[in-house]
């Protein structure tokens, strides 16, 4: 079986990891997807941080509070029925990311990943390259600790091999609400260095993925992962609820 989109990206291979088929009902079924909060989040602000990194390369900064109204304006259009809660966490983010505007000096934004691989077609955008010839992409999120090890990331590791630079870093921004109904923000930047194993690693899950994918083996993930829920799954109820389909003949 060919690649759905005649190539691979980070994210349909932690797709692929995660649930078979998830990846099956997203990439090959191409079932609809609900938009959420989370996914809204983190797309408009890699958006936001694209722009402001854009205009720095381009010798053309504006002060953050100018890019402040379009976020708002296109956030509003992607996720409407936002809480005043999902709100000010968002005002917690936009906090930190005008803090951290000046910790990196880019060289790229949104750099294209566009390679091949042993005849694998290779795609994906880097958020960040920096001048000092380091990979960083950024993340939102309320638990920041989990990538406090960049060096071992599939994600990164791919970036990195494919970009040719060793030095990689996850940047967190995060915000939550406080008992007092205000966000809490803060950021937290995690540095590493690839060595040849973790990049061996990185190719290797990466070939098994499109192997996979190219024999056709969808297999489900353990129903009591955390994956294989309601939250964090679009495809749950079509999974498991009364919507489910026709047994697919080609997932395990």
């Amino acid at each position: 079986m060919p690649l759905p989109k005649e190539y691979i990206s980070y994210s349909q291979i932690n797709t692929y990891l995660n649930c078979g088929k998830q990846y099956y009902y997203r990439y090959i079924a191409q079932e609809k997807s609900t938009t959420s909060f989370k996914l809204t989040t983190g797309k408009e602000t890699h958006n936001l941080l694209s722009k402001i990194y854009t205009d720095i390369i381009n010798k053309a900064p504006k002060k953050f509070k100018e890019y402040v109204p379009e976020f708002r304006e296109s956030f509003k259009s992607q996720y409407p029925n936002a809480s005043n809660e999902e709100i000010t966490i968002v005002g917690g983010f936009l906090a930190e990311i005008e803090n951290q505007i000046r910790t990196y000096d880019p060289l790229y934004s949104e750099y294209e990943l566009n390679t091949d691989y042993k005849g694998i077609r290779i795609k994906g955008f880097i958020d960040l390259v920096t001048t000092d010839n380091r990979v960083v992409d950024f993340k939102f999120t309320d638990r920041p600790s989990k990538f406090q090890n960049p060096q071992k990331s599939l994600q990164l590791g791919l970036y990195g091999y494919f970009y040719d630079t060793k030095y990689v870093e996850y940047a967190c921004y995060t915000s939550q609400i406080s008992k007092a109904g205000k966000a809490l923000h803060s950021f937290h930047n995690y540095q590493g260095e690839l060595e040849k194993k973790n990049i061996i690693q990185a190719l290797n899950i990466l070939e098994d993925a499109v192997e996979g994918i190219d024999k056709g083996v969808f297999t489900r993930t353990d129903p009591d992962s955390w994956v294989c829920s309601k939250k964090y799954c679009d495809y749950y109820e079509i999974c498991y609820g009364e919507e489910r389909k026709e047994p697919l003949q080609i997932c395990v």
